[in-house]
């Protein structure tokens, strides 16, 4: 398994780009149809990894049980706290008209059920190294700014007139395999713990080569998504002392 100086790349990123290409806007519809088969293979080949992972570090079966046993009770738990059924029903109705409507009433349930996440977030750290340890830590606790950031103005930033996320999303693995090229094989191998400040550069130049990328694709609102969640790694890490922000602020 690649260590966090790339794997961020990758998971920072996908989980900005799974917000945003999920949620509808003009330029953003999905077929379906042609994806379900697709997501559900993917969902499949994530937990096989889940369990092998669990299992080399456990040396044993409960973790991964006892993880699946959390994963499932997580609809229950969100369900006591958002209206899902009206949720759902809401959200395919959701357009620029719609949208002052449907952030208000539900953005502070959702940000609520993030507590639904604690139980398998805990069991999930038992199967993962001190350097994965850091980006599942980052990731969880950026949700909360996520959140916020998507419903500003009620959902503001995914009505842009000029965004288009599908051009984003289907090069964007592409995008991440380019820009990861720029960490040295030494930062991918050294504990995030011990960075200094050449290895914090190389994680900065990742993210301005993402940022490119995503303007390219004319998708700058997905950058936005991005950068919440690459903030939380870095001050997971010592490069909060070296790296700043695009504006020349401290993270």
């Amino acid at each position: 398994m690649k260590t966090s100086a790339t794997v961020v790349c990758f998971v920072v990123g996908i989980m900005a780009a799974t917000i945003a290409k999920n949620l509808p806007g003009d330029n953003n519809q999905i077929d379906r149809s042609t994806s379900s088969s697709e997501e559900l293979s993917d969902f499949k080949e994530y937990i096989t990894q889940i369990q092998t992972m669990c299992y080399e570090k456990t040396n044993s079966t409960e973790t991964f049980q006892n993880l699946l046993v959390s994963m499932y009770g997580v609809p229950l738990c969100i369900q006591a706290t958002v209206d899902l059924p009206t949720l759902m029903n809401d959200v395919s109705d959701l357009d620029a008209s719609t949208r002052h409507e449907l952030f208000p009433k539900y953005c502070s349930q959702i940000r609520s059920a993030l507590v639904c996440l604690d139980p398998p977030k805990e069991e999930f750290r038992k199967c993962l190294d001190p350097n994965d340890a850091v980006i599942l830590d980052s990731v969880v606790n950026a949700m909360p700014e996520a959140i916020d950031l998507l419903c500003k103005n009620d959902g503001e930033i995914l009505f842009k007139d000029d965004a288009n996320y599908n051009v984003c999303m289907d090069k964007y693995s592409n995008y991440a395999t380019e820009c990861a090229t720029l960490v040295s094989n030494e930062t991918d191998l050294m504990e995030v713990s011990k960075f200094g400040r050449p290895q914090c550069d190389e994680l900065f130049s990742v993210r301005n080569c993402m940022e490119g990328k995503f303007n390219e694709c004319n998708g700058p609102q997905v950058m936005e998504v991005f950068d919440v969640f690459w903030r939380a790694f870095i001050r997971n890490t010592p490069c909060k002392n070296f790296v700043t922000s695009a504006k020349g602020e401290a993270i």
